[in-house]
């Protein structure tokens, strides 16, 4: 949601709620992916995601990579439109 994240995010997350709002209503299937804060990390760990309606860790991290290699997986699964929102688990 807009309110999360630093006020220098503030105005790409206002923008991205929007746009993520827009793609909900519209009749083009989506799948819209909420990372947690982002990293350089290259060592992998296994992505945690979440639906809307679960209870997601907001706090949580993800490398740049992971969050590449999710989509890639993620694009040959996908059956219907989506929201998830994605961290490493450190378990």
């Amino acid at each position: 949601a807009p309110s999360r994240g630093s006020e220098a995010l503030k105005p790409y997350l206002v923008a991205k709620y929007a746009a993520d709002e827009i793609l909900k209503y519209s009749t083009l299937r989506y799948s819209i992916l909420r990372p947690g804060r982002l990293t350089d990390d290259t060592n992998s760990q296994l992505v945690r995601a979440f639906t809307a309606s679960e209870a997601a860790d907001y706090a949580g991290t993800i490398s740049r990579t992971n969050v590449a290699e999710f989509i890639r997986q993620h694009l040959r699964t996908v059956e219907g439109n989506v929201t998830l929102d994605l961290i490493e688990d450190a378990d």
